[in-house]
């Protein structure tokens, strides 16, 4: 049996543009007239929208070496995020894992730090979220 899943992230009016508060997510298998609410953090909101398919900036490092990598993250993440980008997504790939490793080891440096709020590692990805300006 095939299920079909309406997800609609509405922002709380109250809360305001830009708010870190809670956004309400409203999930509803639409083929068993079913709603379910949730609430959970604007972050975790971001996240899980970004893992349906939100299209969101993507940085995709495929065919790329690891020791070459770094200026391209490091432009990528600071351009998003100077153009009030809130979340962004680098895909690595799973290979050997050397390509995630050089990408969280960028991302954990001082001057990425000040920006970033989370990274939700995926398989073959990662997720960030920005902090606000």
């Amino acid at each position: 049996m095939r299920i079909a899943v309406v997800v609609k992230l509405v922002d709380t009016p109250a809360l305001g543009a830009g708010s870190r508060k809670r956004m309400r997510v409203r999930v509803s298998p639409t083929a068993l007239k079913f709603r379910t609410t949730q609430f959970m953090e604007k972050r975790e909101a971001q996240i899980f929208a970004a893992e349906l398919g939100l299209k969101i900036p993507q940085l995709d490092l495929h065919e790329k070496y690891p020791e070459e990598i770094e200026d391209e993250v490091k432009g990528f993440v600071l351009e998003k995020y100077n153009s009030d980008e809130e979340i962004v997504r680098i895909i690595y790939g799973v290979g050997t894992g050397k390509m995630k490793e050089t990408v969280l080891d960028i991302l954990k440096k001082e001057d990425m730090k000040s920006i970033i709020d989370t990274v939700e590692e995926k398989s073959g990805s990662c997720v960030i979220v920005f902090k606000e300006i």
